[in-house]
């Protein structure tokens, strides 16, 4: 069940693989790719399908204005946010 006897380090690792995980969610290059290869790909290809649910995801994480990412990374960075 994933049970972890030394509780700590399995709070530390489990806070490590969710950090990456927003990271890799959040980075707008990921975003940026995806979109590229979906204008190259066929509209109605398994491939377009595929990317068009990895646009949505991305697009659900990316911040893309300037000036809400602003405000975000302020009230994060300030320890008002639940963010690390």
């Amino acid at each position: 069940m994933g049970l972890s006897q030394n509780v700590e380090a399995a709070k530390k690792d489990f806070t490590e693989k969710e950090i990456a995980l927003q990271r890799f969610l959040q980075n707008p290059v990921n975003l940026n790719e995806t979109r590229t290869m979906l204008a190259k790909s066929s509209e109605n290809s398994d491939e377009a399908i595929a990317l068009k649910g990895w646009e949505r995801i991305f697009s659900a994480h990316v911040i893309e204005n300037e000036e809400v990412k602003c405000i975000w990374n302020f009230v994060f960075k300030s320890g008002t946010g639940a963010a690390t």
